[in-house]
Protein backbone atom coordinates (compact mmCIF):
# COMPACT_ATOMS: atom_id res chain seq x y z
CA UNK A 1 0.00 0.00 0.00
CA UNK A 2 1.55 3.30 -1.07
CA UNK A 3 1.76 6.38 1.11
CA UNK A 4 -0.56 9.27 0.40
CA UNK A 5 1.38 11.88 -1.56
CA UNK A 6 1.99 15.15 0.28
CA UNK A 7 0.56 18.33 -1.11
CA UNK A 8 2.82 21.17 -2.13
CA UNK A 9 1.59 23.25 0.81
CA UNK A 10 2.54 20.49 3.23
CA UNK A 11 5.91 20.11 1.63
CA UNK A 12 6.51 23.83 1.94
CA UNK A 13 5.85 23.81 5.73
CA UNK A 14 9.15 23.98 7.73
CA UNK A 15 9.79 20.77 9.60
CA UNK A 16 10.73 21.04 13.31
CA UNK A 17 14.40 20.45 13.92
CA UNK A 18 15.52 17.69 16.26
CA UNK A 19 16.51 19.12 19.65
CA UNK A 20 20.14 20.22 19.62
CA UNK A 21 22.61 19.06 22.24
CA UNK A 22 22.50 22.48 23.91
CA UNK A 23 18.72 22.24 24.38
CA UNK A 24 19.01 18.95 26.22
CA UNK A 25 19.79 18.72 29.91
CA UNK A 26 23.45 19.36 30.51
CA UNK A 27 25.74 16.96 32.33
CA UNK A 28 26.19 19.26 35.33
CA UNK A 29 22.40 19.39 35.78
CA UNK A 30 22.32 15.60 35.99
CA UNK A 31 25.16 15.74 38.55
CA UNK A 32 23.10 18.13 40.69
CA UNK A 33 20.22 15.67 40.52
CA UNK A 34 22.49 12.86 41.71
CA UNK A 35 23.77 15.02 44.60
CA UNK A 36 20.20 15.82 45.60
CA UNK A 37 19.27 12.13 45.60
CA UNK A 38 22.30 11.28 47.73
CA UNK A 39 21.43 14.08 50.15
CA UNK A 40 17.92 12.66 50.59
CA UNK A 41 19.38 9.18 51.24
CA UNK A 42 21.91 10.54 53.74
CA UNK A 43 19.31 12.50 55.69
CA UNK A 44 17.06 9.43 55.73
CA UNK A 45 19.92 7.50 57.38
CA UNK A 46 20.37 10.32 59.91
CA UNK A 47 16.69 10.29 60.87
CA UNK A 48 16.77 6.50 61.23
CA UNK A 49 18.96 7.18 64.31
CA UNK A 50 21.37 4.30 63.75
CA UNK A 51 23.86 5.41 66.37
CA UNK A 52 27.45 5.95 65.18
CA UNK A 53 26.45 5.23 61.56
CA UNK A 54 23.99 8.11 61.50
CA UNK A 55 26.45 10.36 63.34
CA UNK A 56 29.17 9.65 60.80
CA UNK A 57 26.81 10.41 57.93
CA UNK A 58 25.70 13.67 59.60
CA UNK A 59 29.17 14.91 60.55
CA UNK A 60 31.22 13.68 57.58
CA UNK A 61 29.24 12.53 54.55
CA UNK A 62 26.66 15.33 54.42
CA UNK A 63 29.20 18.20 54.76
CA UNK A 64 31.40 16.56 52.09
CA UNK A 65 28.43 16.28 49.75
CA UNK A 66 27.65 19.95 50.32
CA UNK A 67 31.22 20.94 49.48
CA UNK A 68 30.89 19.11 46.17
CA UNK A 69 28.29 21.66 45.07
CA UNK A 70 31.01 24.34 44.79
CA UNK A 71 32.81 22.85 41.73
CA UNK A 72 29.47 21.77 40.24
CA UNK A 73 28.07 25.32 40.51
CA UNK A 74 31.29 26.69 39.04
CA UNK A 75 30.88 24.27 36.16
CA UNK A 76 27.28 25.43 35.68
CA UNK A 77 28.24 29.14 35.70
CA UNK A 78 30.89 28.50 33.06
CA UNK A 79 28.42 26.64 30.85
CA UNK A 80 25.87 29.44 31.24
CA UNK A 81 28.37 31.99 29.93
CA UNK A 82 29.69 29.99 27.00
CA UNK A 83 26.35 28.47 25.98
CA UNK A 84 23.64 31.15 26.19
CA UNK A 85 20.88 31.75 27.05
CA UNK A 86 22.00 31.57 30.67
CA UNK A 87 18.52 31.56 32.25
CA UNK A 88 17.24 28.28 30.96
CA UNK A 89 14.65 26.62 33.13
CA UNK A 90 16.78 23.54 33.77
CA UNK A 91 19.76 25.68 34.77
CA UNK A 92 17.77 27.84 37.17
CA UNK A 93 16.28 24.79 38.89
CA UNK A 94 19.69 23.10 39.11
CA UNK A 95 21.25 26.25 40.63
CA UNK A 96 18.53 26.47 43.28
CA UNK A 97 18.77 22.77 44.12
CA UNK A 98 22.56 22.95 44.40
CA UNK A 99 22.33 25.98 46.69
CA UNK A 100 19.82 24.13 48.83
CA UNK A 101 22.16 21.15 49.12
CA UNK A 102 24.94 23.46 50.23
CA UNK A 103 22.82 25.18 52.87
CA UNK A 104 21.32 21.97 54.26
CA UNK A 105 24.72 20.34 54.57
CA UNK A 106 26.88 23.19 55.80
CA UNK A 107 24.45 25.12 58.02
CA UNK A 108 22.78 22.79 60.55
CA UNK A 109 19.28 24.10 61.13
CA UNK A 110 17.77 21.48 63.45
CA UNK A 111 18.83 19.59 66.59
CA UNK A 112 20.95 16.57 65.69
CA UNK A 113 18.66 13.47 65.51
CA UNK A 114 20.10 10.92 67.97
CA UNK A 115 19.29 7.44 69.15
CA UNK A 116 19.96 8.66 72.72
CA UNK A 117 17.02 11.08 72.85
CA UNK A 118 15.08 8.75 75.16
CA UNK A 119 18.10 7.72 77.23
CA UNK A 120 17.40 7.90 80.96
CA UNK A 121 19.91 8.81 83.63
CA UNK A 122 20.23 6.45 86.60
CA UNK A 123 23.01 8.18 88.54
CA UNK A 124 23.42 11.55 90.24
CA UNK A 125 25.22 14.47 88.63
CA UNK A 126 26.21 17.55 90.61
CA UNK A 127 27.37 20.91 89.32
CA UNK A 128 31.15 20.92 88.80
CA UNK A 129 31.83 24.08 90.82
CA UNK A 130 31.00 25.92 94.02
CA UNK A 131 28.93 29.05 94.33
CA UNK A 132 26.72 30.85 91.83
CA UNK A 133 27.38 30.29 88.13
CA UNK A 134 25.40 31.09 84.99
CA UNK A 135 24.43 29.04 81.92
CA UNK A 136 25.17 30.78 78.63
CA UNK A 137 24.48 27.68 76.51
CA UNK A 138 22.37 24.74 77.60
CA UNK A 139 19.21 22.70 77.26
CA UNK A 140 17.44 21.15 74.30
CA UNK A 141 16.30 24.33 72.54
CA UNK A 142 18.66 25.34 69.68
CA UNK A 143 17.80 29.00 70.36
CA UNK A 144 19.34 28.61 73.82
CA UNK A 145 22.10 26.16 72.94
CA UNK A 146 24.09 26.47 69.72
CA UNK A 147 25.75 23.12 70.58
CA UNK A 148 22.38 21.53 69.80
CA UNK A 149 23.11 20.77 66.14
CA UNK A 150 26.32 18.81 66.90
CA UNK A 151 25.71 15.14 67.81
CA UNK A 152 28.35 14.87 70.54
CA UNK A 153 27.43 18.27 72.03
CA UNK A 154 23.66 18.32 71.63
CA UNK A 155 23.02 18.68 75.38
CA UNK A 156 26.29 20.40 76.28
CA UNK A 157 26.46 23.27 78.79
CA UNK A 158 28.62 26.39 78.93
CA UNK A 159 29.05 27.85 82.40
CA UNK A 160 30.47 31.24 83.49
CA UNK A 161 30.41 33.44 86.57
CA UNK A 162 28.40 36.62 86.11
CA UNK A 163 28.25 39.56 88.51
CA UNK A 164 25.95 42.54 87.99
CA UNK A 165 25.28 41.42 84.43
CA UNK A 166 28.96 41.10 83.46
CA UNK A 167 31.27 38.10 83.20
CA UNK A 168 34.45 40.12 83.73
CA UNK A 169 36.01 42.94 85.70
CA UNK A 170 38.02 45.88 84.28
CA UNK A 171 38.06 45.82 80.46
CA UNK A 172 37.94 42.05 79.95
CA UNK A 173 41.12 42.02 77.86
CA UNK A 174 42.88 39.47 80.03
CA UNK A 175 41.75 36.01 81.06
CA UNK A 176 42.32 37.05 84.66
CA UNK A 177 39.64 39.74 84.27
CA UNK A 178 36.96 37.05 84.02
CA UNK A 179 35.32 35.99 87.24
CA UNK A 180 35.31 32.29 86.32
CA UNK A 181 38.95 32.09 85.20
CA UNK A 182 41.00 30.02 87.63
CA UNK A 183 37.96 28.97 89.69
CA UNK A 184 38.15 25.35 90.95
CA UNK A 185 36.37 22.75 88.80
CA UNK A 186 35.07 19.72 90.65
CA UNK A 187 34.14 16.26 89.50
CA UNK A 188 30.35 16.15 88.97
CA UNK A 189 30.31 12.34 89.20
CA UNK A 190 32.24 9.40 90.56
CA UNK A 191 34.21 7.36 88.05
CA UNK A 192 37.57 6.75 86.37
CA UNK A 193 39.60 9.32 84.42
CA UNK A 194 40.13 8.03 80.87
CA UNK A 195 41.42 11.25 79.26
CA UNK A 196 43.40 14.12 80.74
CA UNK A 197 45.05 16.94 78.76
CA UNK A 198 46.98 19.57 80.69
CA UNK A 199 49.41 21.27 78.28
CA UNK A 200 47.24 23.40 75.99
CA UNK A 201 47.88 27.16 76.35
CA UNK A 202 45.05 29.49 77.31
CA UNK A 203 43.86 31.66 74.43
CA UNK A 204 44.03 35.43 74.19
CA UNK A 205 40.46 36.73 74.51
CA UNK A 206 38.48 37.20 71.29
CA UNK A 207 41.33 36.00 69.08
CA UNK A 208 41.18 33.00 66.74
CA UNK A 209 41.15 29.95 69.04
CA UNK A 210 42.67 26.51 68.66
CA UNK A 211 42.00 24.32 65.63
CA UNK A 212 39.17 21.79 65.61
CA UNK A 213 41.70 19.03 66.27
CA UNK A 214 42.42 20.70 69.63
CA UNK A 215 38.90 21.94 70.25
CA UNK A 216 38.58 20.53 73.77
CA UNK A 217 41.75 22.23 75.00
CA UNK A 218 42.77 21.10 78.46
CA UNK A 219 40.14 18.62 79.48
CA UNK A 220 39.19 15.66 81.66
CA UNK A 221 36.96 12.75 80.59
CA UNK A 222 35.42 10.60 83.32
CA UNK A 223 33.92 7.20 82.63
CA UNK A 224 30.91 6.77 84.87
CA UNK A 225 29.91 3.37 83.51
CA UNK A 226 29.83 1.57 80.19
CA UNK A 227 28.65 3.96 77.46
CA UNK A 228 28.56 7.00 79.78
CA UNK A 229 31.39 9.54 79.67
CA UNK A 230 31.46 13.02 81.21
CA UNK A 231 33.57 15.67 79.42
CA UNK A 232 34.88 18.82 81.15
CA UNK A 233 36.62 21.10 78.66
CA UNK A 234 38.54 24.38 78.19
CA UNK A 235 40.37 24.05 81.52
CA UNK A 236 43.25 26.25 82.57
CA UNK A 237 46.79 25.48 81.39
CA UNK A 238 48.64 23.19 83.82
CA UNK A 239 45.75 23.21 86.32
CA UNK A 240 44.79 19.51 86.27
CA UNK A 241 45.01 17.62 89.56
CA UNK A 242 44.17 14.17 88.12
CA UNK A 243 45.74 11.78 85.63
CA UNK A 244 44.51 9.02 83.35
CA UNK A 245 43.61 5.98 85.43
CA UNK A 246 42.71 7.92 88.57
CA UNK A 247 39.46 7.14 90.36
CA UNK A 248 37.56 10.31 91.27
CA UNK A 249 34.58 10.97 93.51
CA UNK A 250 31.87 13.60 93.38
CA UNK A 251 33.17 16.97 94.52
CA UNK A 252 36.85 16.15 94.06
CA UNK A 253 38.95 19.00 92.61
CA UNK A 254 40.15 18.10 89.12
CA UNK A 255 41.37 21.42 87.69
CA UNK A 256 40.51 25.07 87.13
CA UNK A 257 38.33 26.96 84.68
CA UNK A 258 40.32 28.28 81.73
CA UNK A 259 40.22 29.46 78.13
CA UNK A 260 41.97 26.69 76.19
CA UNK A 261 40.93 24.92 73.01
CA UNK A 262 38.08 26.15 70.82
CA UNK A 263 37.18 28.92 73.24
CA UNK A 264 37.01 32.67 72.73
CA UNK A 265 36.57 33.60 76.38
CA UNK A 266 37.00 31.81 79.71
CA UNK A 267 34.21 29.35 80.48
CA UNK A 268 33.58 25.71 81.36
CA UNK A 269 31.97 23.37 78.86
CA UNK A 270 30.46 20.15 80.15
CA UNK A 271 28.62 17.39 78.37
CA UNK A 272 28.01 13.63 78.47
CA UNK A 273 28.26 11.20 75.56
CA UNK A 274 28.07 7.47 74.93
CA UNK A 275 31.66 6.90 73.78
CA UNK A 276 35.07 8.17 74.77
CA UNK A 277 35.85 9.29 71.21
CA UNK A 278 34.98 12.50 69.43
CA UNK A 279 33.24 13.59 67.21
CA UNK A 280 31.66 10.24 66.28
CA UNK A 281 29.57 10.05 69.43
CA UNK A 282 26.06 10.80 70.64
CA UNK A 283 25.38 13.24 73.42
CA UNK A 284 23.42 12.14 76.49
CA UNK A 285 20.72 14.36 78.10
CA UNK A 286 21.97 14.73 81.68
CA UNK A 287 20.14 16.37 84.56
CA UNK A 288 21.72 17.91 87.64
CA UNK A 289 20.80 16.99 91.19
CA UNK A 290 18.24 19.43 92.60
CA UNK A 291 16.87 20.51 89.19
CA UNK A 292 13.95 18.89 87.41
CA UNK A 293 14.82 20.47 84.05
CA UNK A 294 18.05 21.21 82.23
CA UNK A 295 19.59 24.64 82.83
CA UNK A 296 18.71 26.77 79.79
CA UNK A 297 21.16 29.05 78.03
CA UNK A 298 20.56 32.52 76.65
CA UNK A 299 17.86 32.97 74.02
CA UNK A 300 19.97 35.56 72.20
CA UNK A 301 23.61 36.53 71.92
CA UNK A 302 24.59 37.63 75.43
CA UNK A 303 20.97 38.45 76.25
CA UNK A 304 21.48 37.61 79.91
CA UNK A 305 18.41 35.40 80.38
CA UNK A 306 20.14 32.06 81.02
CA UNK A 307 19.72 29.93 84.14
CA UNK A 308 21.51 30.80 87.36
CA UNK A 309 22.80 27.59 88.98
CA UNK A 310 24.32 27.06 92.42
CA UNK A 311 27.08 24.57 93.08
CA UNK A 312 27.74 23.22 96.54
Amino acid sequence: MSDTPKSKSEESQPQPDAPSLDEKLEVWVYVVGMLALLMIVFWAIVFMRLGSTSVQVLTQFIPTLSMMTIPVLTWGVFRSFVKPPALRKSRVIAFLVALGIGIVGMEPLIPAPLSTEKWTQDFKVKFPFKGEWYTTQGGGDPKRNFHNTTPAHRWAFDFVVRKEGKTFNLDGKKNEDFYCFGQPILSPVSGKVVQAENDEPDNVNDEIPATLERAAGNHVVIRVKKDVFIFLQHLKHQSLKVEIGDDVVVGQAIGACGNSGRSYRPHLQMHAQNTEGFPIAESLPIYFEGLKTMPAGESGWRSGDGTVVIGE
